[in-house]
């Protein structure tokens, strides 16, 4: 074959970040190719015209390349391969037939994936990162980036994303109702995602949870979560409902039952009393209270010993999350 038209390809392929092997075909035509014959030798021209080269043997290709086409060229610098602003970065080899990449690109937040390419829907999308709890830019609702906290469980693998949080005597709509509370500032004082976008992270999520007195390094102390396919938080709610594990004081279950409440004029909360005995889960009435309790929200009958309502400055938080 000309020796010529496998230099020019050779050349093209080394210049091409996405390039892993390339045929000729009737000596002159130069067709790329992203994949190898060892991931996928269908997709190539077997027409007797046709040589097939890949760039796993470097020897070789250095000892058939011409000066121009020198086998150490930075492809990031000759092609982009990273996309939504994401930095490409040479790797020290090329590719063999097992697979490795030519290059990797570091990418910029909402985005992930081998060239930036995958939208971040949730902290999720983080999961396999430093998994630092804090701050973090995802896509939600309309296609708009936004902070949110991420909270990552060291203990679990849960990764959570905050949507709501307020103080103890902040009289929150249900979540039923569209109530930003300034959703592009996540705070644990007064913080509340608009109902698309909560309902965008959900989508992204398996589990619900809700969190007392928690700011990032707390333990956590009087919680509760379930799985969302059990309970959609986001809608009224009046039964007992399955959750994976709730503790109030030092009373706990795990898979158990638990009532929850939540209409058009009330918050979410979980609500004991001799009327909701049916649930497996009831916290009995603490010793200094006069009323049926409330918990996790609402707090219109106050449980001193809850950590949620312990305090004027105590603060309630309910996120969506998942592995």
């Amino acid at each position: 074959m000309d020796g010529k038209s496998f230099s020019f390809c050779l050349a093209r392929c080394l210049e091409n970040c996405l390039c892993k092997s390339f045929q000729v075909c009737d000596s002159t035509k130069c067709e790329l190719s992203s994949i190898n014959k060892n991931e996928d030798g269908s997709a190539f021209d077997t027409r007797s015209g046709c040589v097939y080269y890949d760039l796993d043997a470097l020897d070789a290709a250095k000892q058939q390349c011409s000066k121009t086409c020198s086998s150490s060229i930075n492809c990031c610098i000759t092609s982009n391969p990273c996309l939504h602003g994401g930095v490409c970065l040479a790797a020290n080899s090329i590719p063999s037939t097992k697979g490795r990449s030519r290059f990797r690109c570091e990418c910029p937040q909402p985005y992930i994936g081998p060239r930036c390419k995958n939208p971040v829907r949730s902290c999720r999308g983080y999961r396999n990162g430093s998994r630092t709890s804090g701050l973090y830019k995802i896509l939600a609702g309309n296609e708009t980036s936004v902070d949110v906290y991420c909270d990552f469980d060291p203990i679990t693998s849960l990764t959570w994303t905050l949507v709501q949080s307020h103080v103890r005597d902040t009289k929150m709509k249900s979540l039923k109702w569209n109530s930003p509370i300034s959703p592009d500032t996540p705070s644990w004082t007064g913080y509340r995602l608009q109902k698309s976008r909560m309902r965008s992270i959900q989508v992204d999520s398996s589990k619900w949870r809700i969190t007392c007195q928690y700011n990032g390094t707390t333990p956590l102390t009087d919680y509760v979560y379930g799985a969302i396919k059990d309970m959609d938080i986001l809608e009224p709610i009046v039964n007992c409902a399955k959750v994976e594990f709730i503790k109030i004081r030092d009373e706990s279950c795990s898979n158990c039952t638990a009532h929850f409440f939540q209409n058009d004029n009330y918050m979410l909360h979980h609500y004991s009393s001799s009327r909701t005995a049916k649930c497996e889960f009831s916290i009995t009435r603490g010793a200094k209270m006069s009323c049926d309790g409330e918990y996790f929200g609402l707090f219109d009958c106050k449980d001193k010993d809850h950590v949620c309502s312990s305090s004027l400055k105590a603060t309630t938080q309910i996120w969506f999350g998942g592995y």
